[in-house]
């Protein structure tokens, strides 16, 4: 993201250098935050329970909530990750690769989480 955000920053400048105009550059990414609705949030706790997942509560908010937001004003929600493990590049990260053998453990969590909504 950092070389293209530098690319365009230089393109913009050149073109407005070029045709003698000021400019001024702000990036920002907006997004609403995503609170946990308690009930969903217990779900998933109840969904790790069955599966014998060890629950991570994080001291700061995920930086992937992006859209997740959007939903969240409109519908109860809670958002969870799988986790990669520690040696691994954050979501979103350009060196990222999904680890497939996370897949199963995803397909568990939300049979889970929907076997216990139909209940």
């Amino acid at each position: 993201m950092t070389n293209l955000t530098t690319k365009i920053e230089t393109l913009v400048e050149q073109i407005c250098r070029m045709h003698k105009l000021d400019f001024n550059l702000e990036w920002l990414e907006y997004f609403p935050a995503s609170i946990n609705d308690v009930e969903c949030n217990d779900r998933i706790h109840e969904a790790a329970f069955e599966n014998s997942l060890e629950i991570i509560d994080k001291d700061h908010p995920f930086r992937f909530g992006e859209d997740f937001g959007w939903y969240s004003k409109k519908y109860k929600t809670a958002m969870f990750g799988l986790g990669s493990g520690i040696d691994s590049p954050a979501l979103h990260h350009a060196d990222y690769d999904f680890p497939d053998k996370i897949i199963d453990t995803g397909i568990r969590m939300f049979t889970s989480i929907i076997q216990n909504i139909l209940k």
